[in-house]
């Protein structure tokens, strides 16, 4: 291209370039400058479409160094206890751990010499009824009348709770109070002391309301009697 068919534009273009000036963007109305705006929005015009194609799927954060990283987004936490969002009931007790659990309810706690009031417990089934056998602590108290008298409240709060409380078919239920015994040569151990039984033939005629009043030596059998007691 000769300079006379060179445009005023590219001719100011050229001498600043030999001049050492900064080339000059060209103008809006330029060929050139229609053929960059062009380009540029091509370009700005891509940037957009991937932007808004790319799945939100991760959020950023800063490590340790300072630098942005993807974190993947969290699972949405789920009720143990649930399915399909609906909760599920707890199964109920069978039989033996509902008398295990009543069995852990009357004799709570520790005796008033710091021993587990709950000694022993023993269920089983015969036939189409359960027999419990429970061995529990006796509470000490200042006279053998009313360490005595303790244990029968005691058997009395069993035996409503185990035949009262629970609809389970129980057949009988055994109640062993143990006491610390010395022996003679001086040595202690835990020993039986009160051991009765009531069975369900009796326990159906018994009405529960009234059950702290009721003469009860004369409703449960008794096997085991210690000699202080008498």
């Amino acid at each position: 291209m000769s300079v006379n068919e060179m445009t005023n534009e590219e001719r100011h273009q050229q001498y600043r370039e030999q001049a050492g000036y900064a080339p000059v963007a060209p103008k809006p109305g330029s060929s050139k400058g229609k053929k960059i705006a062009k380009w540029v929005a091509i370009g700005i015009g891509t940037l957009i479409v991937i932007g808004m194609v790319a799945p939100d799927e991760t959020k950023q954060t800063k490590d340790a160094s300072g630098t942005s990283a993807p974190v993947a987004q969290s699972e949405p936490q789920v009720d143990a206890e649930s399915s399909n969002g609906v909760s599920v009931e707890p199964k109920p007790l069978g039989p033996k751990a509902l008398l295990a659990q009543t069995a852990s309810n009357v004799f709570a706690g520790d005796t008033n010499y710091d021993k587990p009031r709950l000694k022993q417990t023993s269920f089983e089934k015969i036939g189409k009824g359960w027999t419990a056998f429970v061995t529990f602590r006796a509470d000490d108290n200042l006279t053998t009348g009313l360490r005595k008298t303790g244990i029968e409240l005691d058997m009395v709060d069993a035996y409503k709770a185990f035949f009262d409380g629970t609809n389970i078919p129980l057949k009988e239920v055994i109640l062993d109070a143990e006491f610390p015994l010395q022996d003679q040569f001086g040595n202690e151990s835990d020993g039986s002391v009160y051991v009765t039984y009531l069975n369900r033939r009796v326990a159906d005629k018994i009405n529960w309301t009234e059950a702290d009043y009721l003469e009860w030596s004369n409703l449960w059998t008794t096997t085991v009697l210690h000699p202080e007691f008498r």
